[in-house]
Order: C-alpha cells, then structure tokens, then sequence
C-alpha cells in the first residue's frame, strides 16, 4: 500500500487531479485497536486481507479514472518520444502551447475536468464505505452478540473519520481550488487530533470525547461545503476566462461586431463566480465561527491544567509558521538540568536563566501570534478581493500592504527569537561554569521543525511557579 501509494501520489501530483491517499492495512488495523477492537481471529485476519486488497485495487483504478477525467490523458500512457533536434523542440513546445490554448477557450472540456471533482467526493466516501463494510463483516466473525454490536459501535466511529479524511486529503491536492483557503486556519483545524496528540489525565480525556461527540461528522460537512463552493468558484472563474478569449479571437477578424451569445455568456459566468464566491465567503466565516464555538466548548470542559495543555495546542495549531522553532533553547535547557540536578547550586542558577527565558519567549510568541493573526486575516481578504469578477484592485493592493506588513514583523520577531535563543545558551554555559558548559550542545541551524510554545502545564507539585522540578530529568515548561 505504501509503495502504491508513491506511485500514485507521483501520478496525480503531475497531472492535479483530485486525490485522497489509500488507508494502509496497518493504519486500519492501529485505528481499529485505538477504538478498542480486540485481536482478530485467523479468519477474521483473512476476510480483512481480502477486503484491503479488493479496497487497495479500486483505490488504484479510481485514481487513475480520475486522473484522465481532470488531465484529458492516461497517466499509464507510455511518453511521446522525446524531440531529437532544436527544431523538433520549438515545434513541440508550439504544439502543446497552442494545445493549452484550445484548452484554456475550450468550455466543454472545462466542464468535463470539473466534473472530476465533483465526482471525487462520492466515489471516495463510497469506496471507503465499501472497505468498512468489509472491516464490519470480518470483525463479526466469531464474536458474541453482545461483543459485535460493541464492535460495530467502533465501525461507525471509524466511518465518521474516513469520511472527514477524504475533505482532508482532497483539501491537500494539488490541484486544489485556490478558494479552499477561504476558512483560513480553521478549515485545517482538527480538534480531535489535537486532543489525541496532547496529554491529559483520563477524566480530561473523557470530558474531552464528550465534548467532541459528533465532531467529525458536523466537520466533514462543512469541509464537503466549503470545496463545493471553492470548486464552482473555479469552475466560474475558469469558463469566464475561457469565454472571455474566445471573444477576444473571435474579435481579431477586422472591425467585426461582438458576438453577442459570447457577451450574454460572459456575463452569466462572471455573475456565477460572484455568487459562488459569496456562498464560499458565507462558508468560510461559518466555519471559522463554527470551530471557535467547539474550541470554547471543548476548553471548557476540561480541568485547569487540561485546558492550559489544549489551549497551547490550539494556539500553535492555529498558527503552526510561527510555532515551529527549530533553534530553541529547550533541549539545550534539558540537558543542563540533567546534568547538575544534584547540585543545588548549579541547579538553582540553571533554574534562573530557564525562568528569564520562559518569560522572554513567551512575550516575542504573543507578538508572533498577534502578528501572524494579522497576516492571515490580510491573505483572506486578498483572497476575497482577488477572487471577485472583475478582482477589487483596491482592496487587492490595500490587502497586500498589509499581508507584507505582517510578513515583515513576523520575520522581524523570528529573527528576535533566535538571537534570544542564542542569548540564552551563552548564559546557560556561563552559570554552568566551564567543566559543565563545554558539554551543551551548539543550537542547530535554523530551519522548519515543530515547536512547542512556552504556553504550557503548570509546574510539577511541590514546586513554585514557572520552576521546573528538580526530580525531573527534563525541562518541562515549555514542553505539552
């Protein structure tokens, strides 16, 4: 399935179409164990073989199908032999040029290509169904009645996030809609995820499910919303171009009067990608609102070091540019505490310059995150003002001033948080002293990696605030 995978990613990457990747046998059966599935018997490990074999075969046909309906051409094809002179290189690269012309006037295979994607969803969902229909037969085998309809219960949660899988993975298509940004970070925002991902004591868990009932299906649905808004969007937008320049050809013959079909068929492509962009606005801020009212109510239901753990969570979800930070201090911190945690001299100056550090960090992420909130809500609304039919140049131009404001205080503050990362190891070396300073490690280059903000848990018992245990081998303040 792996290896499948590869090729077809490599398959519809080049050619754009709509693609989720296949569920690996491994991945089902991990999931299956998550949800409390015991061991399978020998037979029932057989049936779900031949339901992920069967599934994995009509994954690989679907894509492919779906592949020729977007590109116009089968990706098995064997290639056209290369062009062998200069020559034969212009003309080919003449050919394909006026190919894509025909193309980009051609309204009919406009339609057909988006056609693809309206057909994806269902076929997805409905190739998923088919392998769980598979997983529910071959969980059954052997079991008591009682223990069936508990597993079947695990079937169904399995089939809400499969579904919500398949929003996901055609959200990261690569032929994508540009309108599926509209939702900003919330239409990547998965709070099941981060929950799963964060740790919490089992009563947090607990409230935590609860609070999240049903959230997989109400997310797919407006994640299903909002492609098929960003989707008609383009498909407006592209039959508008696409009309546009045949009028444009049609023009070319002397001083000949406009078509006046062509006129009247632009002008109702314009207003339908106008109104798609409304309905694709309208979707957005529903769910952003939306996930808004299910982080509230998640938080909520948590415990105090519960929220304070999910709270950090969603905030580097939210904005995962500026949380990753790859030249941080903190491992350089945990080992030094590792180091001299049996010397409370040591251990108390390592303490202080930690404590400075937290504090410092945690002031330049809150002007990060400020100032990522604003770069982003400037993408949305050059998003919207781009988008429209004909693109508002004002708001255009006034939107991207401000998105380079943003970006430029973004990269001012990075640049702020290296050079304290930096600060911070020399003064860890300093209160080492020279026999336990030579032995923390240089900070790594800088580069994108996971971060951690400094929003963390509360300090272990018996400690006072912001001070690490000195039981702990690690540091831990800014660590969820």
């Amino acid at each position: 399935s792996h290896d499948q995978n590869i090729d077809e990613t490599r398959i519809t990457r080049s050619m754009g179409a709509p693609r989720v990747d296949a569920l690996p046998l491994p991945s089902l059966l991990a999931e299956l164990a998550q949800l409390g599935v015991p061991p399978l018997s020998q037979p029932a490990q057989l049936a779900m073989r031949d339901s992920a074999e069967a599934y994995a075969a009509a994954h690989a046909q679907l894509v492919r199908s779906l592949a020729i309906e977007w590109s116009g051409r089968d990706p098995e094809a064997p290639p056209e032999p290369e062009p062998a002179s200069p020559q034969e290189q212009i003309q080919k690269a003449m050919e394909l040029g006026a190919q894509e012309m025909r193309r980009a006037s051609d309204t009919e295979f406009i339609e057909r290509r988006f056609g693809a994607w309206r057909r994806a969803p269902e076929a997805y969902v409905q190739l998923e169904s088919a392998l769980l229909d598979g997983v529910a037969q071959a969980i059954s085998i052997g079991a008591a009645e009682a223990e069936a309809a508990a597993l079947q219960g695990a079937v169904a949660t399995l089939r809400a996030r499969r579904a919500l899988a398949v929003e996901q993975g055609l959200m990261k298509s690569s032929g994508r809609p540009s309108s599926l940004d509209m939702g900003g970070y919330a239409a990547s925002l998965d709070l099941r995820s981060i929950v799963a991902s964060t740790p919490l004591a089992s009563a947090d868990k607990t409230a935590a499910a609860g609070a999240l009932a049903g959230y997989e299906q109400a997310l797919a649905a407006l994640l299903a919303q909002r492609r098929e808004a960003a989707v008609e969007i383009e498909r407006a937008q592209q039959l508008s171009a696409a009309i546009a320049l045949r009028q444009f050809t049609s023009g070319q013959d002397g001083d000949a009067a406009p078509d006046e079909a062509l006129v009247a068929a632009l002008e109702r492509a314009r207003t339908r990608a106008d109104e798609a962009m409304s309905l694709g606005q309208a979707v957005g801020a529903r769910l952003e609102q939306w996930q808004t009212a299910q982080s509230d109510a998640l938080l909520a239901a948590l415990t105090p070091a519960g929220r304070s753990r999910v709270a950090a969570a969603l905030t580097r979800a939210r904005h995962p540019t500026v949380a990753r930070d790859s030249t941080s201090a903190d491992p350089q911190i945990a080992r030094a505490m590792s180091m001299v945690e049996s010397d409370d001299a040591l251990l108390q100056a390592v303490i202080s310059v930690a404590g400075e550090y937290q504090s410092a960090y945690d002031a330049i992420f809150a002007r990060l995150v400020e100032a990522d909130a604003a770069r982003q809500a400037a993408v949305a609304d050059l998003t919207a003002a781009s988008t429209k039919s004909p693109p508002d140049e004002v708001a255009v131009e006034a939107a991207r001033a401000r998105r380079s404001a943003a970006t430029r205080e973004v990269t001012r503050l990075r640049t702020e948080r290296s050079e304290l990362n930096a600060r911070t190891l020399r003064a860890l070396r300093t209160a080492l002293g020279s026999t336990f300073g030579q032995e923390i490690a240089d900070l790594p280059p800088r580069r994108p990696g996971p971060r951690v903000s400094a929003a963390a848990p509360g300090p272990a018992a018996g400690t006072a605030p912001g001070v690490p245990s000195a039981a702990s081998p690690g540091w831990s303040l800014r660590s969820s």
